[in-house]
């Protein structure tokens, strides 16, 4: 009690360990790169595993857990994944930062797939590009 009120009981629930969220989204992306998506579902929070299972992956080559943001809820965090992958297009490889939403429920770390809402796949960019004009006429 600090100045008559007294203070939330701090519980394991209310301040989750994030040296175990970062094992855990080693062992998610190991296995991902591994290519063991069924061994993978462990780490994915139930209502996500059917956008997680039908999700294509690029080859994943390497991988770093690069930044865990906590907000203002430390049982949700926002974890930035740098991974190099193989492009289909040449033959050098390129580096990719994922972000990816982890929760913390009933002792265990998961992560949150988004799937995708046909809606989105269709959205114009907010973003404008800059409207090029041709240096020259066309002429008939």
């Amino acid at each position: 009690m600090v100045l008559g009120v007294a203070l939330p009981e701090q519980t394991v629930e209310s301040q989750p360990d994030l040296t175990l969220l970062e094992e855990r989204v080693t062992r998610l992306w190991m296995l991902i790169k591994e290519r063991k998506k069924a061994d993978a579902l462990e780490y994915v929070d139930p209502p996500s595993r059917n956008a997680f299972v039908n999700r294509r992956e690029a080859r994943i080559l390497s991988f770093t857990v690069e930044d865990i943001e906590v907000g203002a809820d430390p049982t949700q965090v926002q974890v930035t994944v740098r991974t190099e992958i193989r492009s289909n297009i040449s033959s050098s490889s390129v580096t990719v930062p994922i972000q990816e939403r982890w929760v913390y429920n009933q002792g265990a770390w998961l992560v949150q797939i988004h799937e995708p809402d046909a809606r989105d796949l269709f959205r114009r960019s907010r973003t404008k590009s800059p409207v090029v004009e041709p240096s020259q006429s066309v002429q008939d």
